[in-house]
């Protein structure tokens, strides 16, 4: 399982750079490096917007010992996409910016609200909470 992981991550980091040596040929290594900064600064913005809302709505809850509501999922959704548009690299970038389309998240926040129902009804997935 390592090693197939290992390859892929091996794999992903090779296309990303060939698709930058690609990019960088067409428009030039300055509009590459503008567009990667750029980029950045929406992933940086995404996350300190969607980051602050995210571990709020989590606490809630968490403290009223519900299953994350669909709300918190989507603003996960944002937040990742956030974290690829900040990852160096333009495969990383059209994935963060496919998250950030409204009907993605629609259709993933239903798939993974689904899935946690279905571990949380057959045990597969428990809650534990600790306290002082």
């Amino acid at each position: 399982m390592l090693n197939k992981l290992l390859m892929v991550m091996i794999l992903y980091a090779l296309v990303e750079v060939c698709t930058l040596i690609y990019v960088g040929g067409l428009i030039g290594g300055f509009h590459l490096l503008l567009i990667l900064l750029a980029s950045a600064l929406l992933g940086a913005w995404m996350i300190k917007q969607q980051g602050l809302l995210l571990i709020q709505k989590f606490r809630q809850d968490f403290e009223q010992r519900r299953v994350p509501s669909e709300p918190l999922i989507d603003g996960a959704g944002l937040l990742i996409g956030g974290l690829m548009l900040m990852l160096p690299g333009l495969i990383s970038d059209l994935a963060g910016i496919i998250l950030l389309i409204p009907a993605v998240r629609v259709v993933l926040v239903r798939r993974t609200s689904r899935w946690i129902r279905e571990r949380m009804r057959s045990g597969e997935f428990t809650f534990h909470f600790f306290r002082r």
